[in-house]
């Protein structure tokens, strides 16, 4: 899959594993998937072929901030969504989210802005609709919870779509519906609209699963 002329995207499956492959400004001539137990020759390699990856302007927090902000984002967002489920079942401490936190949503929204070419609110918008989705999913799809792969994919496929890299994404029904569902889309008319909002955005999701564990 390419998006533009700088970015370009690849998965296989090798001894039952899935891999993913993200690139951005490398155009290897051949892309192909091997195994390989040595690995420092082929870093080295690669890092003389790669140009130098643009610096993200510099945000305040303690740690250090991915120039692909999006994908913590949802790390952290998930593992505080399971940590505040298990305090509300079990007690203990409450939980906090990382240090670094103000500082990764403020790169994951200015890499928004770059990537599908939005305004600062817009950005906004998308990040906390990316992350309440995912939050949701885990909340609501014992599938999403249970199934490492179904999980991973849906995570790839709402960046993704939140990013305009892809948004013909196998679950874009489901991603549809959520929007409709927070009023990003058009807004329920009643609340008889909204319920049906939240049934057909789980039911999407529902199938987009079923459909993958077919294959």
């Amino acid at each position: 899959m390419r998006a533009g002329d700088r970015w370009w995207a690849a998965r296989c499956a090798r001894a039952g594993t899935q891999i993913t492959i993200v690139a951005r400004d490398w155009r290897p001539a051949v892309t192909a998937v091997r195994a390989d137990s040595d690995v420092e020759p082929l870093l080295a390699g690669l890092a003389g072929r790669r140009p130098p990856r643009p610096a993200l302007p510099a945000a305040t927090g303690p740690h250090d901030i991915p120039a692909e902000p999006h994908r913590p984002l949802a790390d952290a967002v998930l593992r505080n969504t399971r940590e505040q489920a298990s305090w509300l079942a079990g007690g203990g401490p409450v939980p906090r989210l990382p240090d670094s936190w103000g500082a990764l949503w403020t790169a994951a929204v200015r890499r928004q802005m770059e990537l599908a070419d939005e305004t600062e609110s817009q950005a906004q918008r998308a990040v906390s609709s990316f992350t309440s989705q995912l939050s949701s999913l885990e909340h609501e799809a014992a599938w999403f919870r249970d199934d490492d792969e179904l999980r991973e994919q849906a995570i790839a496929e709402t960046l993704l779509f939140a990013t305009g890299l892809r948004t013909n994404v196998p679950s874009r029904p489901a991603q549809l519906a959520w929007l409709r569902r927070t009023g990003a889309a058009t807004p329920p008319t009643n609340l008889t609209t909204a319920a049906a909002d939240q049934t057909g955005w789980l039911a999407a999701w529902a199938t987009w699963a079923d459909s993958l564990r077919e294959r």
